[in-house]
């Protein structure tokens, strides 16, 4: 069975977490892959302009096929 990723809110409530902890002058890595066998630094903050979604998928791939309209990008 397939997973969905993780939510928005999900990753705000990690993120908060991560922040009271003290780490939120750190740097995120993400991973390149999904198994993680490499990590890299994330570089853009959220996209969730639908149209720039779209152009984006239209440009690239997206791994899992994701509809734009229900998407925000990460990284």
């Amino acid at each position: 069975m397939a997973t969905k990723g993780i939510t928005v809110k999900e990753l705000y409530d990690d993120l908060r977490q991560e922040i009271l902890a003290g780490n939120g002058n750190k740097t995120i890595l993400i991973s390149s892959d999904d198994e993680g066998n490499s990590y890299h630094t994330l570089w853009y903050t959220i996209q969730s302009d639908i149209d720039e979604i779209r152009k984006i998928k239209e440009a690239t791939w997206f791994h899992d096929d994701d509809n734009p309209e229900e998407v925000v990008l990460l990284g």
